[in-house]
């Protein structure tokens, strides 16, 4: 009876000190799920949400609308936070698309008589297909307009279609490529017979030969038809793309139809967004100055027809180059161009600071480590590194004052 007693005190001891105490629990949350009326659609849409954890009212996004969000959103987030933390795109806001009848809204209509085994399928089989209009309307005219309302964003458009939204991804490039600059297309299903791809991508070329934007184009090691249309769409875009367009294709052969989509997406976006991450060199670092990179995203701001900024970790690449280079006053000058471009950035005047204490003017670094700690206290950043950082950094520029 004792060594039993004593057995369930040592069990009693260790099952106490091993488990560990929950405090608090809650929901992570990535996102909000909004539902609005189309009258165009006469339905309600889910509508589902992503901001980055940092979003600032004040600054405009990316904007990517993912269509089939009902599976796909979650794992897009992941995929966009992990591209925006390891800058290879830029900041973005993903707005996810629930999908209600796919063949309605992502497959168009036909022209005459069905053109291949999958087009007659779907006619006998999903008669109420063929609503690509009214569901490009219902973008155009009612969900771009709310998005563009309740959120600071740019106005070139991303979109991410899977599929059969794949299919009405090359429809709306086709016809009405305006509506989105980027176009990530995945795996699209053997939808046009060969002779439409051949017409439709003439067509288009000769239709919209001023297009500016991108299409990245994957498929998977997969039948059906899907490996044959996207290798021909590949081959007629090669002929007829007009010259200001950008594309791109990848097969991804060790995946399936499924599996596809997650490495499409990331190098997709990639790929998409690739212009506008220029890529300072070492020999940028030795020649180049604050005004050709000006010029670079000059020239990209008259392609997409809006203003678009030098990123910041750009202008700090390309100083730090120029330091490395002993192009001190050219160092200076673009980070004095940084501060211009980007006043209320804690990450410009932090970068100045710098610049000015490796040039031996503290009171100027100083001046500016003490701004960059005034931002981030009004932005509340509880990061202490960060704020002791900062205080350390005035504290040598007095020192040395």
């Amino acid at each position: 009876m004792r060594l039993r007693f004593y057995s369930l005190l040592v069990v009693t001891l260790f099952t106490t000190s091993t488990f560990a105490q929950v405090i608090k629990e809650e929901a992570i949350t990535i996102g909000t799920k909004l539902t609005i009326h189309s009258n165009t659609l006469n339905e309600n849409r889910n509508i589902l949400v992503y901001k980055p954890s940092d979003f600032d009212a004040s600054k405009k996004y990316q904007v990517i609308y993912l269509f089939d969000a009902e599976y796909l959103f979650t794992s897009t987030v992941g995929i966009v936070k992990a591209l925006v933390n390891s800058r290879k795109i830029p900041p973005s806001i993903i707005v996810g698309v629930e999908t209600t009848i796919r063949v309605r809204d992502y497959l168009p209509p036909i022209d005459g008589d069905p053109k291949n085994n999958h087009q007659l399928w779907i006619k006998n089989k999903f008669p109420q297909f063929g609503g690509t209009k009214n569901f490009s309307k219902f973008l155009e005219s009612e969900l771009f307009p709310y998005i563009e309302d309740a959120y600071q964003v740019l106005p070139n458009r991303t979109m991410i279609g899977y599929s059969n939204a794949g299919v009405f991804g090359l429809h709306t490039l086709v016809t009405s490529p305006n509506i989105f600059t980027n176009y990530l297309l995945i795996s699209p299903a053997a939808w046009w017979g060969d002779n439409e791809i051949d017409e439709n991508l003439a067509t288009f070329s000769k239709a919209h030969n001023n297009f500016s934007g991108n299409l990245f184009l994957t498929v998977a090691n997969e039948g059906r038809g899907m490996y044959s249309n996207a290798l021909r769409i590949a081959s007629k875009l090669e002929e007829v793309a007009p010259a200001s367009f950008t594309w791109g294709f990848n097969q991804f052969e060790n995946e399936t139809h499924e599996s596809t989509i997650y490495p499409s997406i990331y190098e997709g976006l990639v790929k998409l967004f690739d212009d506008l991450n220029f890529k300072v060199t070492d020999n940028h670092g030795k020649y180049a100055s604050i005004i050709d990179i000006q010029n670079y995203y000059s020239s990209l701001s008259k392609r997409y027809k809006y203003e678009i900024l030098i990123p910041e970790i750009v202008l700090s690449d390309l100083a730090d180059g120029q330091f490395l280079n002993q192009r001190n006053s050219e160092a200076i000058e673009t980070l004095k161009k940084f501060t211009v471009l980007y006043p209320k950035s804690s990450f410009s005047h932090s970068n100045l600071g710098s610049g000015y204490m490796r040039t031996k003017q503290f009171s100027f670094a100083k001046s500016h480590f003490e701004k960059a700690l005034e931002i981030v206290k009004k932005k509340n950043i509880t990061d202490h590194s960060v704020i002791d950082y900062l205080q350390d950094m005035v504290a040598a520029a007095e020192s040395k004052i």
